[in-house]
């Protein structure tokens, strides 16, 4: 995968991001506003699915580092991003991660953006019933074995 600056970044969101609202014909200050609008009367639900989506990208992050067999220093270099980052990441202390370092991370895991992607909504969207299974019914019976 080939890497790209910050601002190529940056610029290459924002074309992909202008082509949609023009497409739906919404000029930008529309956007601007309906954003704040959003961000001011946000549903407990859609908070919730905001901290789910966060602690998703975190176990993500630490798994694919884990299953790689790296530490977060090595993966920091082979990703150009600071070992801060991905220590913060990982502890869950980055309640808005940097776009541009999370795409960083996916060049230094060797995978997609979209692979990494489709495995946070994946684990960001197990059912709430999963997640709050008793999981005693997993566990060995003594005189089982």
């Amino acid at each position: 995968m080939k890497w790209i600056t910050r601002k190529e970044f940056n610029r290459g969101v924002g074309a992909v991001l202008k082509a949609l609202r023009e497409a739906r014909g919404i000029s930008q200050e529309e956007l601007g506003e309906a954003l704040r609008q959003i961000a001011s009367n946000k549903t407990p639900e859609q908070e919730d699915e905001q901290l789910r989506t966060i602690a998703a990208i975190c176990t993500v992050v630490s798994n694919m580092r884990r299953e790689q067999g790296l530490t977060p220093e090595q993966l920091a270099k082979r990703s150009h991003v600071p070992v801060k980052f991905v220590r913060n990441l990982e502890a869950a202390n980055d309640l808005n991660p940097d776009a541009y370092f999370l795409f960083c991370l996916t060049l230094g895991f060797g995978v997609s953006f979209h692979k990494f992607w489709h495995r946070v909504d994946a684990l960001a969207h197990i059912p709430e019933a999963e997640l709050l299974r008793d999981d005693d019914e997993d566990d060995c019976v003594e005189g089982e074995l």
